[in-house]
C-alpha cells in the first residue's frame, strides 16, 4: 500500500491587524443601559440617523443634533463664570448618544501652551472633544460636537495622534465641519471664533479619559470642572520629542505614556494567527487535512464572532469564543483544508448589529 504525502499549505496572502489589550483600561456604559435607551426614545435619535449609509453618516448626524441641543443661555453662563458646563458636556453627550447606537466613542481634550487661545486664557487653554471609533475604516478619528469640526488629509479622516504629529511637523490638514450653516450661526450666538480660528494649534498634549462610563451612579456632575470628573484618571499622549510645555491641572489624575499603542489600540477586529514555519508553512493537525486557527480579539461590547471558509461555508457562521487575559477574547478554529487554494474570513459583530472589518488568509497547497 502506498503512502500518501500530503502536500504542503503555504500562505500566499494575509489581512489582519495584531490585536493586543490596551495597557490602560477604558470604561465604556453599556449600550442597552436604560437610560441611554431613554435618551435615543425621548430625543427621537432613530429618526434623526433615518437611512444612514455609515457609521460616519450617524457620526456626523448625532454631532450635529449635540450642537443644536445646548441651548445659547447655557454658553452665556458658561463665559459668565458658571460653573459646572463647559465644553466637556458636548463631549460627554456626544459620546453617549454614539454608544446608543453601539458606535465606540471617548471623550478627550486637548491642552496648548504659547499659542493664541494659550494667551486669551493666562497661558494656558484647554478643550474637550471626542474621538471615535469607525469600524469600516479601522481607526479613530478625532471630532469637535460643539465647533462640528473634523480634519482631512487628502480625503482621509483624522485622529487626535495624526494631528498632533501634523503640528509637530509644521504641516496643516484640512479643516472640515459637519455644517457650514450651522456652525455660522453658532459662532454669532457665542462670539467664539477665536476657538475655530485657533483649533488645530491645541494638539500639543493629549489626554484621553479612561472613565467613559456616564452611566455609573457614582458619575457626580456636580463634580464637574472644565467637562471633566475630579480625581478622575486622564491617559496623556507626550511624545519624547515634542517641542511644547506639558501643563497639568491639579484636580485631575494624569499617567504620561510616550507609546501611541495606548492610544491607537485597534477595536473590533480579529487578530487571525495560524501555526506557521520560517518557510510559510502551515503545521497541520495529526489529520494531515486541517489546522488549528487561533483567534484574538478586543471588543469592549462584544456580542458575536464569526467565521467563513471557503471552500465550504458560502454564509458566515456563529463561533464559540471565550474570554482571554486582560479583557480580550479568544477562540481556536479547526480549519479544514482541501486542495489549491483556501480562504479563512473572521470578523466581530458588537452592540447594536455592527460588525467590524473581516481579517481574512489565504493558503494554497503547492506540489
Amino acid at each position: 500500500m502506498r503512502n500518501i504525502v500530503t502536500p504542503p499549505y503555504v500562505v500566499t496572502k494575509i489581512q489582519t491587524r495584531r490585536v493586543c489589550a490596551p495597557r490602560f483600561a477604558f470604561r465604556f456604559s453599556d449600550p442597552a443601559h436604560p437610560d441611554l435607551a431613554a435618551m435615543r426614545r425621548q430625543e427621537r435619535l432613530d429618526e434623526l440617523v433615518g437611512d444612514a449609509a455609515d457609521d460616519w453618516q450617524v457620526v456626523r448626524r448625532l454631532a450635529r443634533w449635540v450642537n443644536g441641543r445646548i441651548p445659547p443661555t447655557l454658553l452665556q453662563a458658561v463665559a459668565q463664570g458658571c460653573r459646572g458646563f463647559a465644553c466637556g458636556a458636548f463631549s460627554r453627550l456626544f459620546v453617549d448618544a454614539l454608544a446608543s447606537f453601539g458606535i465606540l466613542g471617548r471623550c478627550m481634550g486637548v491642552t496648548a501652551t504659547g499659542n493664541a487661545l494659550a494667551q486669551s486664557t493666562g497661558g494656558i487653554w484647554n478643550h474637550a472633544l471626542a474621538e471615535v471609533w469607525l469600524d469600516h475604516l479601522g481607526q479613530w478619528v478625532l471630532v469637535d460636537p460643539e465647533l462640528l469640526i473634523y480634519y482631512e488629509d487628502n480625503g482621509r479622516l483624522l485622529s487626535a495622534l495624526d494631528l498632533q504629529a501634523a503640528l509637530k511637523r509644521g504641516d496643516r490638514p484640512q479643516r472640515r465641519h459637519f455644517d457650514e450653516a450651522q456652525i455660522e450661526a453658532w459662532l454669532k450666538v457665542t462670539g467664539l471664533h477665536i476657538w475655530r480660528d485657533c483649533h488645530f494649534d491645541q494638539f500639543q498634549m493629549l489626554g484621553y479619559d479612561l472613565d467613559n462610563d456616564h452611566c455609573r451612579p457614582d458619575f457626580q456632575d456636580n463634580r464637574v470642572c472644565d467637562g471633566r470628573e475630579e480625581g478622575t484618571t486622564q491617559l496623556v499622549y507626550w511624545p519624547d520629542d515634542a517641542p511644547w510645555t506639558p501643563h497639568y491641572y491639579p484636580h485631575l489624575h494624569y499617567v504620561v505614556t510616550s507609546d501611541p499603542l495606548d492610544i491607537a489600540f485597534p477595536v473590533n477586529r480579529a487578530d487571525l494567527r495560524l501555526p506557521l514555519t520560517a518557510e510559510r508553512v502551515v503545521r497541520l493537525n495529526p489529520d494531515g487535512r486541517s489546522t488549528n486557527a487561533e483567534f484574538i480579539l478586543y471588543a469592549p461590547w462584544f456580542s458575536k464572532l464569526l467565521v467563513r471558509c471557503t471552500p465550504g461555508d458560502s454564509d458566515w457562521r456563529s463561533w464559540p469564543c471565550v474570554a482571554h487575559e486582560d479583557g480580550l477574547r479568544a477562540a481556536t478554529f479547526a480549519w479544514p483544508l482541501s486542495p489549491g487554494a483556501n480562504r479563512l474570513d473572521v470578523r466581530i459583530e458588537g452592540a447594536g448589529g455592527r460588525v467590524g472589518p473581516a481579517s481574512s488568509v489565504v493558503v494554497e497547497s503547492r506540489g
